[in-house]
């Protein structure tokens, strides 16, 4: 749930977490999920659905967005900027930056993008999950984007595992020799909170990484697991989310299969 604290401004969840405060309803957790799948469609993959521009930086207006949104799903109709601005605030992997009255996704495009994202600040050692099936021949022909435009790298081992674990087979963690990239004169971005993209990591910067695992993987996959089992059902009827509106009616397309707000991983 998104609620905002008059004190501490908006959060998710049922109370404050600096302050305990309940602080103002904004959207239900069925309402977040939904506006952050197609958030992702709109900005990553497929803006034309919503009569939506990016520019050659994947940058598009707020206000259009908004637009887009209520047109094609008209029971967001309530739908306001600030409900936008609320969920990228809140959002703690960094999956959007908004400028200027415009929004763009930071990661996860299929889209030709030219992503000016920084290039500083990164650290020494990126990671990448792989199935334990397809490792050796990564290791030997490094790693490409397969279904996003970039590579997409996590700054831990931890951030690693858990974006490793949505694929269904056992994963192995390789090691990404970010500094020497780097030095070799290859780009890497920081893009969001937690990833690190790149065209092409060559062989001779990796490695399988070897210390134990295996308790990552099985507190991801619980993780996961969870989250999962907590998500609204997409046909449930708003609640305390109403605004005011009536349930969707019959004309609505309540399964739209916009990409979700996850990033997908490059498993060759």
């Amino acid at each position: 749930m998104l609620r905002e604290c008059k004190v501490h401004g908006t959060f998710r969840g049922e109370i404050c977490p600096q302050c305990g405060d309940e602080g103002r309803f904004i959207l239900s957790d069925e309402e977040m999920e939904r506006l952050t799948r197609m958030m992702a469609g709109c900005l990553r993959h497929f803006p034309q659905k919503y009569g939506l521009k990016l520019d050659q930086n994947g940058w598009a207006s707020i206000d259009d967005l908004v637009t887009g949104i209520i047109r094609k799903v008209p029971r967001f109709r309530f739908l306001k900027p600030a409900h936008i601005h609320a969920i990228v605030q809140t959002d703690d992997k960094g999956r959007y930056e908004i400028k200027n009255g415009l929004i763009r996704a930071t990661y996860g495009h299929t889209l030709n993008i030219d992503l000016d994202l920084p290039t500083d600040n990164i650290p020494s050692n990126l990671f990448y999950p792989v199935p334990k099936s397809k490792c050796e021949e990564i290791l030997r022909d490094g790693i490409k984007p397969v279904r996003r435009n970039k590579v997409h790298l996590s700054g831990s081992v931890e951030a690693c595992v858990k974006a490793g674990v949505s694929i269904k087979e056992d994963i192995e963690v390789l090691e990404v020799d970010a500094e020497a990239m780097q030095k070799d004169g290859i780009k890497i971005m920081r893009a969001g909170k937690v990833v690190y993209l790149t065209d092409h990591v060559p062989p001779q910067y990796l490695k399988k990484y070897k210390k134990g695992i295996k308790h990552l993987i099985e507190e991801a996959r619980a993780e996961r697991e969870r989250v999962m089992a907590s998500r609204p059902h997409k046909q449930r009827h708003r609640t305390e989310g109403n605004h005011g509106g009536a349930p969707s009616s019959g004309g609505e397309d309540t399964n739209l299969k916009d990409e979700d707000d996850e990033p997908k991983w490059d498993f060759p």
